[in-house]
C-alpha cells in the first residue's frame, strides 16, 4: 500500500504520439504531486484535469519513474517510446502489398466486428436508403466470400 493506502500498480506511464510526451497516469497522492511539482519544471510537466493525467517530457521519464517507485513502492508499467512506435507500425505491415494487409487486418478482426460493419454498410448502401443496387451486391458478394472462407473455416484456411 502507498502512504495514500492506494495500490502503486495503478502506476502507468505510456508514450502518446500525438502529443510527442510520455502521460502518466497514478492513484492521487498529494505527496507525490507535490514532489512531482518541485522535481520537474513547470515547462516540462502538465496536469490535465479532463483526463486526470500528468503529461510529462521525454527526458524527464527516469526521474519520474523512480519517484513512482520509490513513493509508490512498485514500479509503474510504462510503455516507452520506442514500443509505442513498434506496436503501432510493425515493419511486416508497412512493407506488404495494401491487399496482404487487408487480408491480414480481417484475419485479426472478430467476426463480430466483422458483421456489425458488415450490416452498417448494407444499411448505407442499401437501394431503400439511398444506395446503389451494384454497390448492394458488390458489398453481399464480399461479405459472402469473407463469412465461407475467412470466419467459417477459420483464419488458417483463409484463401482470399
Amino acid at each position: 500500500m502507498t502512504p495514500s493506502g492506494s495500490s502503486g500498480g495503478a502506476s502507468k506511464i505510456f508514450w502518446d504520439s500525438n502529443v510527442g510526451a510520455y502521460r502518466m497516469v497514478t492513484p492521487y497522492n498529494a505527496v507525490f504531486v507535490d514532489l512531482l511539482k518541485t522535481t520537474i519544471p513547470a515547462s516540462d510537466r502538465l496536469w490535465d484535469p479532463a483526463a486526470k493525467m500528468w503529461t510529462i517530457t521525454e527526458r524527464c521519464l527516469p526521474g519520474v519513474r523512480e519517484l513512482v517507485t520509490k513513493l509508490f513502492r512498485q514500479p509503474p508499467t510504462v510503455i516507452t517510446k520506442e514500443q509505442a512506435q513498434t506496436a503501432s507500425q510493425p515493419k511486416s505491415v508497412m512493407s506488404s502489398p495494401l491487399d496482404s494487409v487487408i487480408v491480414e487486418f480481417f484475419r485479426l478482426l472478430p467476426f463480430e466486428a466483422a458483421q456489425r460493419a458488415y450490416r452498417h454498410a448494407a444499411t448505407v448502401l442499401h437501394p431503400d436508403h439511398g444506395g446503389d443496387m451494384t454497390s448492394m451486391s458488390k458489398l453481399n458478394a464480399a461479405w459472402q466470400r469473407l463469412e465461407k472462407d475467412l470466419y467459417t473455416r477459420g483464419a488458417g484456411n483463409a484463401s482470399i
